[in-house]
């Protein structure tokens, strides 16, 4: 139901029904309020690439069309680390080395020059692509571009929760949530640089979940709504885990699950 197993092919996520938001913490929720809480054991990751170079033989505009509706519509509920991401990061070195002494002998990684000059034509809006992918003869893109239409369409069947006072009293000290994706265009490019230099001090602090439902146990509705809004993450998930499937390149970030 909701997608599990193919969400488990790509994406290693934790769930867990809880009274706080940081395990071992003292500081609790409301009183009668639970949390559905989702959170990655690793990042799944997409290689882009190979997508980028086979769509823009479509439209020139298709690449950052896909990637920013794909990035957008996973982003509604869960972190996905890109290269945007990694220009904050190299533009933040450069912030420090600039008070070194030999500031120019520091390097930073080359994220402009790893970055398709496609993705940063103006994307096309979901108007637009639904014309577009109607002209579309070819399977191959007919399937990519039907298959982003229904992740942006699940992913905006529901409302993430508002993040209440007493939510950012319990994460106070936590760092920025874990990503649950990491999107590069090479196994080895300067994005994936970037996130595993983050990586490193990532867990110094308790970090923020990237979902948060609560449930107020006095309210059946407000459970029936939390219940049903995990549903609809879950079913974003699932699609998105389909869409990779197709997404050339990404036979090997299948996830292999023992017993």
């Amino acid at each position: 139901m909701h997608g599990g197993p193919v969400i488990d092919r790509r994406f290693d996520l934790d769930l867990a029904l809880s009274d706080r938001l940081v395990d071992y913490s003292d500081e609790r929720g409301p009183d009668g309020t639970l949390y559905l809480v989702l959170d990655p054991d690793s990042a799944a990751f997409v290689l882009l690439t190979p997508t980028i170079e086979l769509l823009e033989n479509v439209h020139p505009r298709l690449p950052a069309t896909f990637y920013n509706h794909f990035a957008g519509a996973l982003s509604r509920w869960v972190r996905v680390y890109d290269y945007h991401d990694a220009e904050e990061r190299v533009e933040m070195l450069r912030e420090w080395y600039e008070g070194e002494e030999n500031a120019d002998q520091y390097e930073v990684p080359d994220v402009e020059g790893c970055t398709p000059k496609s993705l940063k034509e103006r994307p096309l809006n979901l108007c637009e692509l639904k014309k577009l992918n109607a002209e579309i003869r070819d399977a191959r893109f007919k399937a990519l571009i039907t298959g982003l239409l229904e992740l942006c369409r699940i992913s905006k069947q529901a409302k993430r929760p508002d993040f209440t006072e007493d939510m950012g009293e319990q994460l106070m000290d936590s760092n920025p949530a874990l990503p649950c994706l990491l999107a590069a265009f090479s196994t080895g490019d300067a994005v994936v640089g970037c996130f595993d230099d983050e990586a490193q001090t990532a867990m110094e602090v308790t970090p923020q979940p990237n979902v948060i439902i609560p449930l107020k146990l006095c309210d059946p509705a407000s459970v029936r709504k939390g219940f049903r809004t995990l549903g609809v993450v879950c079913e974003a998930l699932a699609s998105a885990s389909r869409l990779i499937d197709l997404m050339p390149g990404n036979d090997e970030g299948v996830i292999t699950r023992e017993g």
